[in-house]
C-alpha cells in the first residue's frame, strides 16, 4: 500500500503527462499587472511570443513556450493540496524551511492566496489566449472545478491575438471563467507603433478591444506617455486616445514611458534616434491625450503605478474628464520652483498627491533633499530620473517604494558618478545612466504609488 504523504507535494497529485518534457513542476512568470498583486499567478505560457518591442527588456533572448494542459492541471492541484493543507491545520501547518524549489514556490504561493481571500487567479505570461481555445477552456473549467468559490480570472493577451480569435471562443472563454483580459496597446499612432516595434495598429487594438467587449470580458488597455518622444508626442496622445474612443475599455491605465539601459529603445536614445520627453513634457501630453478622450465610459487610472508623475489623472468618463483636466492644469499652473519641488518629491516617494504641496512637514522633507542634492528647476528632471532608476532597480529585487536616507545616499551617489564621467568626457556613458538602471517592467513585488 503506498505511504499517506506526510505534506503536500506537486509530485503527489500528479497524473499521466503525454507532454514531450516530464512535469517539472510548480512555475511561476516573472511579472502581472499591480491590480493582480493579490491573485495567485498560474502560468500558462513562458515569456512572450512576440519579444520585439523597443522599450521593454523583460524576455528578451528567452523562448516562448506553451505549457501542456496536464502540467497546469498538475500546477492547480499542487496549489489545492497546500491550500487544503493550510485551510485546514493553519498556516504554520507548511513549514517553507523544509522545502526547496518548486516545491517551496508553490507552498508560498498559497500562503499568499489563502492570506488575500482567494479571490482571483491571473493567467501568465505574456499571452494565454495564444493557448488553443479548446485547451484554454479546459483549464479553466478545471480551474473553477477545483476553486469553485473564487471571483475572477485575468490575463494578458496581445490585440493582435485577440483580433485573430473567432468570436465564438472568446464568448466561450468568457462563460468559462476568463473575465478580464489586460492589453498593453501603449500608443493608437500607427508611426509611433511601427517605430516601437509593436507588432500592431491602430486598427489591430481597435479590432482586437472591440472583440473583447463583445464577448462580455472586461478589457483593461495600456497607454503609455512619452512612447512617441519629442517628435511624435501629439500623433501619440491624439491617435492613442482616438483608439479608445473606439474600444470604450472598462479601464484606461498610464504606464509612463522610463528608459533604461536593457531597452532597445534606451540604445536609440543614445544613437540620438530618439528624443525622450521631459516631466512637463509627458503631462503636457497626457493633458492632449484626456482633452481626446470622447464619448467613452471607461475609467481611467494613473495612481496604481510609481512611474506616472500625477496620481491625479484618475476618475470615471464621462463625468470625471473635467476634474482630470482641472489637476493636470494646476499642476501646470505651478510656478517652476513649485514644480521642481512637486516632481522631486514625488520622485523621491515623500509624496504621492499635489495636495502634499500644502503639508508643511512633507515640504521640509523634500526641500531637504533638494538641498542635499542641489537641486535647481534645471537639474530636476536628471535628479528625478536617478531616484525613478533607484525605485525601479530596488522594486525589481523585491525592495520597497519608500525614501530613506540610504535613498538619498545611492541617487547621491548616482549623480556624483554621472558627473565625473561627464567631466571626463564619457558622453556615451553619461547617456547610458541618463534614465536609470536596472529594468522597466515590474515584478510580481510591483509597486502602488
Amino acid at each position: 500500500m503506498r505511504r499517506a504523504l506526510q505534506r503536500p507535494s506537486c509530485a503527489g497529485f500528479r497524473r499521466a503527462s503525454t507532454a514531450v518534457k516530464p512535469y517539472e513542476g510548480f512555475e511561476q512568470g516573472p511579472t502581472r499587472p499591480p491590480t493582480e498583486r493579490f491573485s495567485l499567478k498560474l502560468r500558462t505560457s513562458r515569456n512572450c511570443p512576440w519579444n520585439q518591442c523597443t522599450f521593454c527588456p523583460l524576455y528578451k533572448g528567452e523562448r516562448f513556450s506553451l505549457r501542456p494542459v496536464d502540467h497546469l492541471k498538475q500546477d492547480i492541484d499542487c496549489i489545492a493540496g497546500y491550500v487544503k493543507k493550510i485551510t485546514t491545520e493553519g498556516p504554520e501547518a507548511v513549514n517553507l524551511s523544509q522545502l526547496q524549489g518548486p516545491e517551496k514556490l508553490a507552498a508560498e504561493a498559497a500562503l499568499d492566496w489563502v492570506k488575500q481571500g482567494m479571490k482571483d487567479v491571473f493567467l501568465q505570461d505574456a499571452n494565454t489566449l495564444l493557448m488553443n481555445p479548446k485547451d484554454l477552456l479546459e483549464v479553466l473549467k478545471y480551474l473553477r472545478q477545483i476553486f469553485p468559490t473564487m471571483r475572477r480570472v485575468t490575463s494578458y493577451a496581445r490585440s493582435h491575438t485577440l483580433a485573430r480569435l473567432a468570436d465564438q471562443d472568446l464568448r466561450e472563454l468568457k462563460e468559462a471563467g476568463l473575465d478580464r483580459i489586460h492589453v498593453g496597446f501603449e500608443s493608437g499612432c500607427d508611426a509611433v507603433l511601427r517605430r516601437v516595434r509593436k507588432g500592431a495598429t491602430q486598427a489591430i487594438h481597435v479590432k482586437g478591444g472591440q472583440k473583447a467587449k463583445r464577448a462580455g470580458m472586461e478589457l483593461s488597455m495600456y497607454v503609455m506617455p512619452g512612447l512617441g518622444g519629442q517628435e511624435l508626442t501629439h500623433e501619440h496622445a491624439v491617435d492613442s486616445a482616438e483608439t479608445l474612443n473606439q474600444v470604450d475599455p472598462d479601464f484606461i491605465r498610464v504606464r509612463s514611458l522610463f528608459l533604461t539601459p536593457d531597452m532597445r529603445l534606451h540604445q536609440e536614445m543614445v544613437q540620438g534616434l530618439f528624443q525622450p520627453l521631459s516631466e512637463d513634457g509627458k503631462v503636457a501630453e497626457l493633458r492632449l491625450f484626456v482633452e481626446h478622450l470622447k464619448g467613452i465610459t471607461s475609467l481611467l487610472r494613473s495612481s496604481d503605478h510609481f512611474l506616472n508623475l500625477l496620481a491625479e489623472v484618475d476618475g470615471q468618463f464621462p463625468e470625471g474628464k473635467a476634474e482630470i483636466l482641472s489637476a493636470i492644469a494646476t499642476y501646470e499652473g505651478l510656478p517652476a520652483e513649485e514644480k521642481m519641488l512637486f516632481k522631486v518629491g514625488k520622485r523621491a516617494a515623500l509624496f504621492r498627491r499635489l495636495n502634499d504641496l500644502r503639508s508643511p512637514g512633507m515640504r521640509a522633507r523634500a526641500q531637504e533633499v533638494i538641498a542635499a542634492l542641489g537641486v535647481t528647476p534645471d537639474s530636476a528632471d536628471t535628479v528625478c530620473r536617478h531616484f525613478l532608476g533607484y525605485f525601479e532597480n530596488a522594486l525589481y529585487r523585491g525592495g520597497v517604494f519608500r525614501f530613506s536616507p540610504e535613498v538619498l545616499a545611492a541617487v547621491r551617489e548616482s549623480l556624483r558618478k554621472e558627473s565625473e564621467e561627464a567631466a571626463a568626457g564619457g558622453v556615451a556613458a553619461t547617456a547610458q545612466r541618463l534614465h536609470g538602471v536596472g529594468r522597466t517592467t515590474v515584478t510580481p513585488a510591483e509597486a502602488v504609488a
